[in-house]
């Protein structure tokens, strides 16, 4: 006998499925000697599959279905069930035995109430005692009704103004805080923050801009909004970087031009580096735009840069 699994939301887009798709292929092409996609849709719907086999009574936690019927039920091509089930449990979302494949942390995600049968009839009569409760309140329309007298706030009305979340921090479920904007580069997890290092700072500030907006207008919650952000970054990195590469990222923005009395103050690192690079042209270029001398050194154009500094 088999009950109902709890599907969270956020599932499709967790991270890890995105590494086990690239782990999965990578083995499966090596394995076959030719080139071998898997995709995420083909991880997660292996991952569904084992999460329904799971949820049965008699083995709850463990998918007792063996890789060949799998393979038949999605339709899968020979060796992409072990494939993908090898890069599962490298990732440590499952664990392979003799007795099955068991998931990993499935208590905690679902729990032993799901699986009572009694659950179902307990809150149906929960249910209509609070709509009996309702109608009474209701119907008391002439009595004064002091604050004590009210019924306990409901789930209902709580959700109605959910908790804000400390800025940037992890605990109990709560929507976005007004005035969100992405972390640091630095303090992301490592992944994420491989690929936002790649990032220009208009991409990552654009991309932080419509997470926020996306989830304000959502009003869901979230218990670890950074790690949100993080599993957001690491999926949009691909888009990113193609926006990137053919010139469809948000432009940076543009830096104030340098004063007349700053261009001359970097005049000697310019000639410097003409120097350096052989191009001595350009290095004269610059000499007779401020008119410095040929044969004046690096230093000496600082040390007059200063004089001037010091007597205007």
């Amino acid at each position: 006998m088999s009950r109902w699994l709890r599907w969270y939301e956020g599932t499709c887009e967790d991270g890890k499925f995105r590494v086990v798709a690239r782990k999965a292929g990578t083995h499966l092409s090596r394995v076959t000697n030719r080139d071998v996609t898997v995709t995420v849709r083909d991880v997660i719907a292996l991952w569904a599959f084992m999460l329904e086999d799971a949820a049965h009574l008699d083995h709850r936690g463990t998918c007792e279905r063996d890789e060949e019927f799998m393979a038949g039920v999605l339709d899968f091509d020979d060796g992409m069930v072990p494939a993908i089930l090898h890069a599962m449990e490298a990732v440590d979302l499952i664990e392979r035995s003799e007795s099955g494949i068991t998931l990993c942390n499935f208590d905690k995600r679902q729990f032993e109430s799901d699986a009572d049968p009694t659950a179902t009839e307990r809150q149906r009569r929960k249910r209509a005692k609070d709509r009996k409760t309702k109608e009474r309140d209701k119907s008391v329309s002439n009595g004064r009704v002091t604050r004590d007298s009210r019924t306990p706030e409901t789930e209902t009305e709580s959700e109605d103004k959910p908790p804000i979340a400390p800025p940037g921090g992890k605990g109990v479920k709560s929507i976005i805080p007004e005035g969100w904007t992405p972390p640091p580069v630095v303090e992301l997890p490592p992944r994420a923050k491989a690929c936002a290092e790649k990032w220009t700072e208009a991409s990552y500030a654009t991309e932080g801009e419509a997470f926020a907006c996306y989830w304000r207008s959502e009003r869901k919650m979230k218990a670890d909004w950074r790690g949100t952000w993080a599993n957001r970054v690491i999926a949009r990195h691909e888009a990113v970087m193609r926006a990137q590469k053919f010139g469809n990222a948000p432009p940076e923005p543009k830096k104030a031009p340098l004063s007349e009395e700053e261009q001359r103050l970097q005049a000697p690192s310019t000639i410097a580096f003409y120097e350096r690079i052989g191009k001595p042209d350009l290095a004269d270029e610059v000499r007779r735009k401020w008119n410095i001398p040929i044969g004046k050194v690096a230093g000496e154009i600082v040390k007059d840069a200063e004089r001037r500094t010091a007597a205007g």
